[in-house]
């Protein structure tokens, strides 16, 4: 192939390329859009003043207890309720890696 086959190759793909790029683009940016308008959290549990960094659920499925950067953990039911207050017992919250629930039952 000639260097002008190849340069006239070349600038009928990218005309081409703008072709398609015309009609798709406007497309794909409308269903992007929609897209991420119809994009909700299904169970957003609000309380936390920072960044969650650990959950977990209680071994019965019925609690939720999370640690955060604000330092704090909260214990919620799983409608998304807070129950009682936030323990504030941790002074850095960057040693907060992970959360696990124990039961201690009356059998």
């Amino acid at each position: 192939m000639t260097t002008a086959a190849v340069a006239s190759t070349t600038l009928w793909l990218k005309a081409e390329w703008q072709k398609v790029r015309e009609k798709t683009f406007p497309q794909v940016q409308s269903n992007l859009r929609d897209a991420s308008a119809d994009a909700r959290e299904p169970h957003l549990i609000k309380g936390h003043e920072d960044g969650v960094f650990s959950v977990a659920f209680s071994p019965d499925g019925n609690r939720i207890v999370s640690g955060s950067g604000d330092k704090t953990i909260r214990l919620w039911d799983t409608s998304g309720n807070l129950i009682g207050q936030p323990f504030q017992r941790y002074e850095d919250s960057s040693h907060l890696s992970g959360i696990e629930l124990i039961h201690a039952g009356g059998d």
